[in-house]
């Protein structure tokens, strides 16, 4: 399968592919970096913006806007005005944002973990009327959630754990009993971020694995994308018609002779693998506004 780079290296730990079909472009951030990227798939453009914090993720808001989690808050983000208002933020010491997305009702999840990746103090979170509400507890590093395009089931990422476990998700909202889904060996990487496609398959980033692997719904492998960087972080899907896989990758963590070997690590890429998703849900019913405003 052709993987083409879109945007070489420049991340230090990009993350969250987010489509965004009003505006026909596909957002990314670089944690790390403190960065939020725009790739212009018509013109091949790709721009930044600085960010006051790192973030952990990029979601729609049906205003028009995005939403990003910076360190420990949920912020509306205008990318026009390069402002954001505070809606929320989850409490705790030593913990930060990680990754999140809207399930198809509009619901925004989100994960924490421990900065210090050692401790289980992390966990999900979904975005109630009255702010953050756990979900899920005990992890060190929360990555995804992922959704099944049919809206039955939760996916979750317990990253350092090695595992995915599947969750009922049940229209109003809440999580029946979780089942582990997938585990991994360390010869196969650690899971990251993940995305899913019409025909109930799940897409997932291996980190230190150079590869996306596709799982059935039984949870064994049924594709596998090599991408030339080590680290990839996360995947999504996007373009006009939803069936383009965009990449996030990053240069943390490698050494200079590991960079010389693979050196579009910390690049977006793309391939085409045949199979397609559904148009990200914004994120909808957003708590009242704390009214703090940043700025980058």
């Amino acid at each position: 399968m052709q993987v083409t780079c879109l945007a070489g290296r420049g991340s230090i730990l990009g993350e969250g592919p987010l489509w965004d079909a009003t505006r026909g472009c596909l957002w990314w951030i670089d944690i790390e970096g403190r960065t939020l990227h725009r790739h212009d798939p018509e013109t091949s453009l790709n721009s930044t913006q600085a960010l006051p914090g790192r973030p952990g993720f990029v979601a729609l808001h049906a205003s028009g806007q995005l939403v990003l989690g910076i360190e420990r808050e949920i912020v509306l983000f205008d990318p026009g005005a390069e402002r954001g208002t505070s809606l929320a933020e989850v409490g705790g010491d030593g913990i930060r944002i990680n990754d999140g997305s809207c399930d198809h009702a509009g619901r925004l999840w989100f994960g924490t973990m421990d900065d210090k990746v050692a401790s289980p103090i992390g966990g999900l979170y979904r975005v109630g009327p009255d702010g953050p509400e756990a979900a899920i507890k005990e992890v060190i590093a929360s990555n995804g959630p992922a959704f099944s395009t049919d809206g039955r089931w939760l996916f979750h990422c317990d990253t350092l754990g090695r595992r995915i476990l599947r969750y009922p998700l049940r229209p109003e909202g809440d999580l029946g009993l979780g089942s582990v889904f997938r585990t991994f060996s360390p010869e196969e990487g650690l899971p990251d971020g993940m995305a899913c496609d019409t025909d109930g398959g799940l897409w997932v980033g291996l980190w230190g694995g150079s590869s996306v692997v596709r799982l059935d719904r039984s949870g064994s492998n049924s594709a596998r994308v090599a991408v030339p960087a080590a680290q990839v972080t996360a995947c999504a899907f996007g373009g006009p018609d939803l069936d383009v896989l965009f990449i996030t990758t990053a240069a943390m963590g490698l050494a200079t002779d590991d960079l010389a070997a693979v050196p579009e690590s910390g690049g977006l890429f793309m391939c085409r693998p045949g199979h397609r998703s559904r148009v990200p849900t914004p994120m909808r019913d957003a708590p009242p506004t704390q009214g703090r405003t940043t700025g980058t």
